[in-house]
C-alpha cells in the first residue's frame, strides 16, 4: 500500500541559481539528442548533481518534485544534505518491514503471555474451600 503512493524520481544535489542560469544557457548551445540515453542526466545535470539511478520516494511532499521544461517526462529532487535533508526511500520502507512485524509478533506473544498469567491469579478462588456435606 505505500508503495503506491511512491513516487519515482532523480535524487540530486542542487546547483545555485547563478549556475543554473549558466548551465541552462550552455546546454542550449550544446544540447545532445532528445532520443539518446543520456539526455534525462544531461538535463538533470543543469540543474545539480545527479547521484545513481532513479529512487522511489515515500512520504515526501509532492510540492518537492521537480519537472524541467527541457524534459517534463523527467522527475528529479533536489536534496541537499548539508541542510540535513534525508527523504525515505522505499527500499528502506521494504528493508525494515520483516524486523518490524517480528518484532510486534514478539510484542504480542508477550502481551498474550501476560494476559494469561493474570487470567490465571483472578481465577484461583478467594477464601476458604467450601466444606464437604
Amino acid at each position: 500500500m505505500i508503495a503506491k503512493s511512491s513516487v519515482e524520481a532523480w535524487r540530486i544535489t542542487p546547483y545555485d541559481e547563478q549556475k543554473v542560469r549558466n548551465n541552462r544557457d550552455l546546454f542550449a548551445l550544446d544540447a545532445p539528442d532528445r532520443k539518446s540515453p543520456g539526455y534525462a542526466k544531461a538535463v538533470l545535470e543543469i540543474y545539480g548533481t545527479p547521484t545513481g539511478e532513479p529512487i522511489k520516494y515515500v512520504f515526501v511532499d509532492k510540492g518537492r518534485f521537480r519537472h524541467p521544461p527541457e524534459a517534463p517526462e523527467v522527475t528529479y529532487l533536489p536534496v541537499d544534505i548539508s541542510r540535513k535533508e534525508y527523504p525515505l526511500e522505499l527500499r528502506m520502507i521494504q528493508y525494515l518491514r520483516p524486523w518490524v512485524a517480528g518484532g510486534a509478533f514478539v510484542t504480542g506473544l508477550i502481551f498474550l503471555g501476560i494476559r494469561r498469567l493474570l487470567g490465571r491469579r483472578k481465577a484461583a478462588p478467594e477464601g476458604p474451600p467450601p466444606a464437604a456435606a
